[in-house]
């Protein structure tokens, strides 16, 4: 199949498949990822999201303060403890 041709050169790989929909995923270069859109607009692409970065800390504690004090200050919608904060290396380690 063409489409698999495609996200196997761009790295991508298949998330869900449904009968009315499939996602893919990628990660790169925004020069490659707009590429990879390109390419798979020939196929009728309907929607595409881009991601922002994600980092995870290691010594993310004084962090997680910081953002708890900040949202005590300025509320949004319920917050949703970190449960794996406390675990530490047996989490974050690489």
């Amino acid at each position: 199949m063409v489409v698999e041709r495609i996200l196997r050169k761009y790295g991508a790989r298949v998330v869900c498949v449904r009968p009315d929909f499939t996602v893919f995923e990628s990660s790169g270069h925004t020069e490659d990822t707009e590429e990879l859109v390109k390419k798979l607009s020939e196929y009728n692409l309907v929607e595409f999201v881009r991601g922002a970065r994600v980092a995870i800390m290691k010594e993310s504690e004084g962090f997680h303060k910081r953002l708890k004090e900040f949202e005590y200050k300025e509320p949004g919608e319920e917050v949703i403890e970190n449960e794996f904060l406390e675990k530490g290396e047996k989490i974050f380690t690489m």
